[in-house]
């Protein structure tokens, strides 16, 4: 005469994780609604059916707990270079660099076609990176007016095509100065 341990274990599932499970599957369902495709469906259901509960609810509290400091670390980093008015000990090279070995693990990630989970962390960082180094470099976008775009020769206003020229404005301050101190130099 069987047990019921024996039924259970032939049976492979417990009827707790049979109910998990039904849920789960609806819950994936639902997902295609969203856009996921039949095969990423299967595919988490044979990852949540195949893999033990304890082990499962460990990666998805250490998934949880990852986007939670990314988010804490963006938010961190942005509140330093909004409230940072001096570059005393930085590097904008440095920021250069950060940046373009973002784009280059951002590429990487979608070129491997990776989970959504470091996609778009990977490309929030990017953009926040980016954005550093304009305040770092201290670029901005400006105007152009007709009457300048006149003045300025055609190489110089490459950039103001779509009425815009990018200046890098802490170099052109520098250039003043340097101007200035010279014609001052001259009288």
């Amino acid at each position: 005469m069987e047990t019921g341990k024996d039924t259970q274990s032939q049976e492979g599932i417990t009827p707790a994780r049979y109910r998990l499970l039904n849920h789960l599957s609806a819950a994936l369902e639902s997902q295609a609604e969203m856009g996921f495709e039949q095969s990423d469906i299967d595919d988490l259901r044979r990852l949540i059916a195949e893999t033990n509960v304890v082990l499962l609810a460990i990666t998805i509290l250490a998934s949880v707990l990852h986007l939670l400091f990314e988010f804490l670390t963006f938010k961190n980093d942005v509140d330093f270079w909004k409230s940072n008015t001096d570059l005393t000990g930085l590097s904008v090279r440095a920021l250069w660099l950060d940046w373009m070995s973002q784009v280059v693990i951002l590429l990487y990630l979608i070129e491997m076609d990776s989970s959504l989970l470091m996609t778009i962390p990977t490309g929030v960082g990017m953009v926040i990176a980016l954005w550093k180094c304009q305040r770092g470099a201290g670029l901005k976008f400006v105007k152009f007016s007709a009457g300048e775009r006149e003045k300025k020769a055609w190489y110089q206003s490459v950039f103001g095509v779509f009425g815009y020229e990018l200046r890098a404005t802490r170099l052109r301050a520098a250039a003043d100065k340097t101007s200035e101190s010279g014609s001052n130099d001259n009288n």
